[in-house]
């Protein structure tokens, strides 16, 4: 999608601004963008461990506290499946970053 905004900008021609300035001018931005990004991401990524760490504390502890309970846990199960869920989404916003990032910085340069 970004990508096809910076397409657009190639295609201007305002006479007093050069196509390639304007591209570049944006991917400056992207780029500032996506590094402040990262910064917020690296800093959320103690929170997400943290998560995972308590959910795995979380399951111990139950256990313990129900030493006669029999079969499953179905609200550990759930609040397990939950942070999965969770976990995997974040993955999927850090592996996405790392990819806009690689396509902003491999953009020809005009």
């Amino acid at each position: 999608m970004q990508l096809e905004k910076i397409q657009c900008y190639r295609n201007l021609s305002h006479p007093f601004v050069r196509p390639c300035n304007v591209l570049g001018a944006l991917c400056v931005q992207v780029h500032e963008d996506l590094l402040n990004l990262q910064n917020s991401v690296s800093q959320q990524q103690i929170v997400i461990d943290q998560l995972t760490e308590d959910v795995h504390n979380a399951r111990r502890l139950v256990e313990k506290s129900r030493p006669t309970h029999r079969g499953p846990h179905s609200d550990l199960e759930r609040l397990e499946a939950d942070v999965g869920r969770l976990t995997t989404r974040w993955e999927n916003v850090c592996g996405q970053l790392v990819d806009r990032y690689e396509s902003c910085r491999t953009l020809p340069k005009q």
